[in-house]
């Protein structure tokens, strides 16, 4: 029902975006890729329609202060005050957890930014998300780019792997995860920690939603 919701606001939401599978809804709801516990909660009109959802994530590595909030609304119901409701409620559970900071996300001139807005949130440091368009045109676009990055690839080779991240890539994948840290951060938010027992959280997850892992990785052949 929660994934049925979501989806029927995702053309409005976050349009040109590809729909979630629920296999892939499913695993971040129930479990996360960061194991974080987390609530689920579903929301009822007086006639008994299902109308509203949200799941609430209560890190407990880092951003301990803080819980995440991703409420959803039927569109044939919003502006009906289920929105607001659904965010009180989840303000309270974030305190009862000794929460004192609230986060989620929304697209650019959306329905969920102007209700972040109204509710009194503060953005933060803007995400790009980008697609590479998978046509024809494909392999002609790749060959200038492959020429350019050439000079550049000198003393490096690639290793590659299907599912699983291997043992004995553990450590290694988790450090260059960590470089990650010094990147830009909203005020108040800590990166996150990595090790090998969160990649391998991550990589279960995954499998367990259905999804085919590929990586590649570029290795300096020098060492």
């Amino acid at each position: 029902t929660c994934f049925d919701i979501m989806m029927a606001g995702h053309p409005i939401d976050n349009p040109d975006e590809p729909p979630e599978s629920l296999e892939s809804f499913t695993g971040s709801w129930a479990h996360g890729f960061d194991g974080a516990p987390r609530e689920t909660w579903l929301g009822y009109a007086a006639d008994g329609e299902p109308v509203c959802c949200a799941l609430v994530i209560l890190p407990d590595r880092e951003n301990t202060a803080t819980a995440r909030c991703f409420p959803f609304v039927l569109p044939t119901r919003r502006r009906e005050g289920f929105g607001t409701a659904l965010l009180e409620h989840c303000t309270e559970r974030a305190r009862l957890a000794g929460r004192t900071r609230m986060s989620s996300y929304a697209r650019d001139g959306s329905p969920g930014a102007a209700f972040a807005a109204a509710m009194g949130a503060r953005g933060g440091i803007d995400m790009v998300m980008r697609a590479m368009d998978v046509d024809a045109s494909l392999p002609g676009r790749l060959v200038p780019l492959r020429a350019a990055a050439l000079p550049y690839a000198d003393g490096y080779d690639l290793v590659s792997w299907v599912g699983v991240t291997p043992e004995k890539d553990l450590d290694q994948v988790a450090g260059l995860h960590a470089v990650l840290a010094d990147a830009p951060q909203d005020e108040g938010v800590e990166p996150m920690l990595w090790d090998a027992d969160r990649i391998r959280h991550i990589d279960q997850v995954l499998i367990q939603e259905g999804v085919q892992i590929y990586t590649v990785a570029a290795r300096d052949a020098t060492t």
